[in-house]
Parts: C-alpha cells; sequence; structure tokens
C-alpha cells in the first residue's frame, strides 16, 4: 500500500501542481532522484522486512529500517521540490526598491502637478514667487506624511 499510495502522490505532485500553479518544477534532476530513492528503498524495505518474518534476525531488521529511512529522506525531498515549485521565490535584500527615494521623487511630482493644477485654476492670480512657496509649503505636507 505504501508504495502505490506513494507514487500516485508523486506523480500527482510532479504534473498536476506546477500546471495549476503555471510553472515548471524547480528541479527536474532532484525529482528523478527522489524518484529513484523512493523506489529503491521500498524494494528493499519489503524484501528484508519479508525475510525477516520469514526468518528474524537483528540484522534484517536493521536494513528494513534503514530503507524505511532512505523512504522518508525520499518524501522529505519531494515535499522540498514541491514547496520550492509552487510558493513564490523570495526576493534577495538588494532587489529590494528604495523605498524613501521612490516616495521623495512621487512627493515632488505631486507637488509639481498640484503647483501647474493650481495654476491652471487660478488662472495666473498669483505671483509666480507666491506659486514657488506655495509649491514648496505642498511639498514640505506631502512630505511629512
Amino acid at each position: 500500500m505504501l508504495g502505490w499510495v506513494s507514487m500516485m502522490i508523486y506523480g500527482v505532485g510532479y504534473h498536476i501542481l506546477p500546471k495549476f500553479a503555471g510553472k515548471f518544477s524547480k528541479s527536474p534532476k532532484l525529482a528523478e532522484l527522489q524518484f529513484w530513492i523512493a523506489n529503491a528503498s521500498l524494494i528493499v524495505m519489503l524484501l528484508f522486512y519479508s525475510m525477516n518474518v520469514l526468518n528474524p534476525s537483528s540484522s534484517y531488521t536493521l536494513i528494513a529500517t534503514l530503507a524505511g529511512v532512505a523512504h522518508a529522506v525520499s518524501i522529505a525531498i519531494f515535499f522540498y521540490n514541491m514547496l520550492a515549485t509552487l510558493l513564490p521565490a523570495r526576493r534577495h535584500r538588494s532587489d529590494k526598491p528604495n523605498y524613501p527615494l521612490r516616495k521623495k521623487m512621487m512627493c515632488r511630482a505631486m507637488a509639481g502637478i498640484l503647483t501647474h493644477v493650481g495654476h491652471a485654476v487660478s488662472a495666473s492670480q498669483e505671483t509666480p514667487a507666491k506659486e514657488k512657496n506655495r509649491a514648496s509649503d505642498l511639498f514640505k505636507i506631502i512630505e511629512e506624511k
């Protein structure tokens, strides 16, 4: 039962889940390694477990247990590969945008746009010096927020 069910889960995981996510498998070579470890460990576990039933020996039990551990390792490889495939990649610190600089640039652009809009609405009722002061006051207000 362990081999059939686990192979079905691996098949669904490697074939269907990446298609649903619209991605390719993170590591096809790791998937192949996981497949071979899982199959070999199941065969060894079945063989030595059966031999232990027919002729009990501590060495058969030890080998069957090690094969079970190898199968557990293959399950861990499967989960790692699936999580690496389905979860979004983490951004590196150097990829982080410079938010304070971006905020400052946006504030200046908004102050300039609002100055021009205000200038068009007021139809030049103020002197250019007053407009410049109003823009710098607006820039200070936006930058504080």
